[in-house]
């Protein structure tokens, strides 16, 4: 049988959407942080942005009212992918990780891909369905509720419960919750992937996910078939930046998870 499983995560503008008492945002944060609501998945939340003071005043008013003896969560942020732009990728292996995107591949999961269409043809997510989520970022509003419909009606009509991959904003915290059912009597699967997947699509949406760069981290840290730029990027984003000599020296590294 399937085991289902939820990772959330919660960064700077899910915490400025939570601080409003009565907000979509505010609802969701207090469920993904309970262990009683949520018993199959985790909240992980991006302690670092904590040193910004609005940021932080803004979730101690969402913690306000959560019931401590019923909490859990987690200071990761991104579920570890095995993608070579990952500087900790040598660090979770040898911790044994390779990153979920090896874990799907091994357990023949089927995939849906929730996000803009700019992600649709990565070759290492090889999705069994995309549900085009563009607009729907802000979740709890009618356009993510169609949205995260269309993907229950895809996912439900499998043979084998799917692997939700999403790259969709707060509304990939409001299909995990809608999701619970799924999630814990069918062996439904989500990760909150964010903009991990949008630098190998050839979209710099963060300074971590330089295209550029990661087509650069790829060409050095091959591991072999498999690891290489053809499986890791859309088509043709590695062509605009040909290959540059190897720096000498120690290279600035940038941790994902912001440790």
């Amino acid at each position: 049988d399937r085991v289902g499983f939820g990772w959330a995560r919660w960064g700077d503008a899910e915490m400025l959407a939570s601080a409003k008492e009565g907000s979509p945002m505010r609802a969701a944060v207090t469920a993904l942080m309970s262990r009683n609501a949520t018993p199959n998945c985790v909240l992980n939340v991006g302690v670092h942005w904590l040193c910004n003071a609005p940021l932080k005043n803004a979730w101690n008013a969402a913690m306000a009212n959560v019931d401590v003896d019923d909490t859990v969560g987690h200071a990761c942020f991104f579920l570890p992918m095995g993608d070579p732009g990952d500087d900790d990728r040598p660090m979770w292996k040898k911790k044994g990780i390779d990153g979920y995107v090896d874990a799907i591949r091994k357990a023949k999961r089927k995939v849906i891909l929730l996000g803009p269409p700019h992600v649709q043809n990565l070759p290492f997510i090889g999705q069994d369905a995309f549900v085009d989520a563009s607009g729907a970022g802000g979740g709890g509003d009618g356009v993510a509720d169609g949205v995260i419909k269309t993907l229950f009606e895809i996912g439900d009509a499998f043979d084998d419960p799917p692997v939700v991959i999403m790259t969709a904003g707060m509304a990939a915290k409001s299909a995990i919750l809608l999701g619970q059912d799924r999630i814990n009597f069918r062996g439904w699967g989500f990760i909150d992937a964010g903009t991990t997947l949008d630098g190998y699509a050839g979209v710099k949406s963060r300074d971590y996910n330089d295209p550029r760069k990661y087509c650069q981290k790829s060409r050095e840290r091959t591991r072999g078939d498999g690891d290489g730029v053809e499986f890791w990027f859309a088509p043709g984003v590695c062509e605009k930046f040909p290959q540059l000599p190897r720096a000498g020296g120690q290279r600035r590294t940038h941790h994902r998870n912001g440790v």
